[in-house]
């Protein structure tokens, strides 16, 4: 059985690199949390338009019996796929890049001698990394998808609810009666 005398150690300053690794973990924290924010607000942005485009449609199926459950269903259901066919996609696209990328860079490091690195995929870590993903569509797609159920059958058909008149405007305008 090996001791280390670790105070030694740290004296000397050797240690086993745990506060880089505390650090690297901090930074990959934030910069998870920006890239899933900015996630979120692109995503929320398309969901948000595509609604705003459909109101019609929406108020269509609203004037046909639609429910509110209803219509917040169809947008997060096309949540939903477009997350089944782009989460798998990116995940593979991003092992792709990391396994090629990483190679090139411990080569060029190591230098050219040293080839055939192999690259660890955790399945936990992609399990982790789409249950995130699937999580922040999800919430980005829900306020639009209040929106959608909150669409007046009869506003939408007539475009009404695009055009709104502040409180003044109203009480300026000249009644026609």
């Amino acid at each position: 059985a090996t001791l280390y005398h670790t105070s030694l150690f740290s004296y000397l300053g050797i240690s086993d690199g745990r506060p880089i690794w505390g650090s690297l973990w901090a930074v990959a924290a934030v910069l998870a949390i920006v890239i899933v924010a900015a996630s979120a607000s692109l995503i929320y942005n398309a969901f948000a338009i595509s609604v705003a485009e459909r109101t019609r449609q929406f108020g269509l199926l609203a004037s046909l019996g639609a429910s509110k459950r209803q219509l917040r269903s169809t947008v997060l259901a096309e949540a939903l796929l477009l997350g089944a066919v782009g989460v798998p996609i990116g995940l593979l696209a991003g092992v792709a890049g990391a396994s090629s990328s990483s190679q090139e860079a411990f080569a060029a490091m190591l230098g050219s001698g040293s080839a055939g690195l192999a690259v660890h995929v955790d399945a936990g870590a992609l399990a982790a990394a789409a249950a995130l993903s699937i999580a922040t569509l999800l919430v980005s797609a829900w306020v639009p998808s209040a929106r959608a159920a909150r669409v007046s059958a009869v506003d939408a058909i007539r475009q009404t609810q695009d055009v709104r008149l502040s409180k003044r405007a109203e009480r300026s305008a000249p009644s026609h009666a």
